[in-house]
């Protein structure tokens, strides 16, 4: 037995060496070029693409190796999962009743937006702007390639694109989507373990980024964007939305005051987008005319296939949604939700795309109730009249109080149209549509965990163990990678955590931060 031990040892040993050594000389071959250090490192921690394998599938209780078939059988899901959440566009409750119309803001805009020109000297800008690595759409054209021959083809391009924009015709070979099943997590042989990425064409891209930078400018000009939206703006990102939100908060606070946060939860949100109440959105804030043409083109007789290996699915249409994949999607969507953001709620509202908080200021916590009751009300009528659905059971509330006492709060109800027409209690209706919203006490917001107590206690302890997990890596790469690069990971795995949102919470008990500190202080 002792012999056996110590050769297995030594044998062990061997294969570490080995091992170290192979990752050694591919680092060096990688070296000056980041993309395939990083491949190399990915490989090394093991951090691979999840669908590196063959996906099966098991329908009816039949496992199904097929990969044509398995293709049709994400495709057919990918598209009913969003039929089967839309509203009737029948909507029969009458909200006239409740002069909720009275919250909103009507931004009717007298202007029209103007398709300008669009010369080559701006599309080679453009096409020089795409990322070499956009994987490619269903004509398997990569951005790399139109970037080696934009000089070439950049003449007629222009003239293509004009005439889309003469027209108000966007290309139909640009409307097809291929979509990549990716592997979330849960069990493997069913397709709501999947998300689906899309790819469209880089062409499209360009049409797209053309066309965004013409509307984008048009509606700021005209100051038609809530400025409760940080989503896909200038200048703003989630940590401009953070900050709005906690603001609110931390003055509360100073003031003794009673406060809590509402953070709604959009079932599918990009995916439901009606295409009919978006286009009438265009129309109200200028989109008129020719643009309204193009959109209206561009968002109709869309199709998607989904591809597996080199297998694709048979075609399907998609009807509703944001083109997934698209550089429009982002924009088309927060003009969508829009007069959401810009109503008048007694909550004051922070949003980032489809990210939406409302934090609650008051004297009371009755006020905060009454206050927040009345605000999902409105919340409702919205999301009926646009086709869009709360999911109830992750909307949360949260109290925040620096004090641990007893709060008195009643409970909170997201109630049906017809109970809010009826009665203002909801004993009285207790459908599948009247929910109640249920509390918490740690809430994670734009990847920032917030505690009912503000002090940031839970947030830091969540940065702490991921690097805890981390830091096992880096143990096992000293040996391998050189400084330049290891730094080059600290940066991109310890410091952008540690970073990100430091503003709100790096001015924590040093009895929260002291354990943080010291994980830092073991990678450096």
């Amino acid at each position: 037995k002792n012999h056996y031990i110590r050769f297995r040892n030594k044998l062990l040993e061997e294969i570490r060496i080995l091992k170290n050594d192979y990752y050694k000389n591919k680092l060096e071959r990688c070296e000056g070029n980041t993309k395939n250090t990083w491949k190399v490192l990915n490989d090394i921690t093991n951090q691979r693409t999840k669908n590196s394998k063959t996906i099966v599938l098991d329908v009816n209780g039949k496992l199904e190796y097929d990969s044509e078939y398995v293709a049709n059988e994400f495709n057919q899901y990918f598209l009913n999962v969003v039929s089967g959440l839309k509203l009737s566009d029948n909507v029969s409750s009458d909200f006239s009743k409740l002069n909720i119309r009275n919250y909103f803001i009507d931004k009717h805009q007298q202007r029209t937006t103007f398709l300008e020109t669009v010369y080559e000297e701006e599309i080679l800008g453009i096409i020089n702007l795409l990322k070499n690595n956009t994987s490619p759409g269903i004509d398997e054209i990569s951005s790399y390639t139109i970037k080696t021959v934009a000089p070439e083809i950049v003449t007629i391009l222009s003239y293509l694109i004009n005439f889309s924009f003469q027209k108000g015709i966007f290309p139909t070979q640009l409307k097809t989507a291929v979509v990549i099943p990716i592997y979330k997590g849960g069990l493997s042989s069913t397709c709501n373990s999947y998300r689906p990425i899309s790819l469209l064409s880089c062409f499209s891209k360009i049409y797209e980024k053309l066309m965004k930078k013409k509307i984008v400018n048009f509606l700021n000009k005209t100051d038609f964007f809530s400025k409760n939206q940080f989503g896909f703006r200038e200048n703003m990102n989630t940590e401009s939305a953070l900050f709005n939100f906690t603001k609110n908060v931390y003055n509360g606070l100073n003031s003794s005051k009673c406060i809590s946060g509402l953070f709604l939860d959009i079932k599918k949100a990009f995916d439901t987008v009606d295409h009919t109440i978006l286009l009438k959105k265009l129309y109200r804030c200028g989109i008129r005319g020719i643009a309204y043409s193009w959109f209206e083109s561009y968002l109709r007789d869309r199709y998607q296939c989904v591809r597996m290996h080199s297998t694709y699915s048979e075609m399907g249409k998609i009807l509703y949604g944001v083109p997934q994949g698209s550089v429009l999607g982002a924009i088309l969507f927060i003009i969508y939700i829009n007069d959401l953001c810009d109503a008048r709620f007694q909550g004051t509202l922070t949003s980032f795309a489809d990210d939406t908080a409302l934090s609650y200021v008051k004297d009371s916590w009755t006020d905060i109730h009454v206050a927040m009751s009345k605000d999902l009300e409105i919340i409702q009528w919205w999301f009926t009249m646009n086709h869009m659905l709360l999911s109830t059971e992750k909307t949360k509330y949260v109290n925040f109080s620096l004090r641990k006492n007893d709060i008195i709060f009643e409970p909170v109800f997201y109630r049906c149209a017809d109970c809010i027409l009826k009665s203002s209690q909801i004993n009285n209706c207790l459908t599948m549509d009247c929910s109640t919203i249920q509390k918490s006490d740690i809430i994670k917001y734009l990847g920032i965990h917030k505690d009912n107590e503000f002090n940031w206690k839970i947030h830091i302890s969540k940065i702490t163990k991921k690097l805890n997990n981390i830091i096992r890596i880096f143990y096992f790469l000293r040996n391998i990678c050189n400084l330049k690069i290891l730094r080059m990971l600290y940066f991109a795995l310890v410091q952008s955590r540690i970073e990100y949102g430091i503003f709100l919470w790096g001015s924590a008990y040093d009895s929260n931060l002291n354990s943080l500190l010291m994980q830092q202080k073991h990678f450096v």
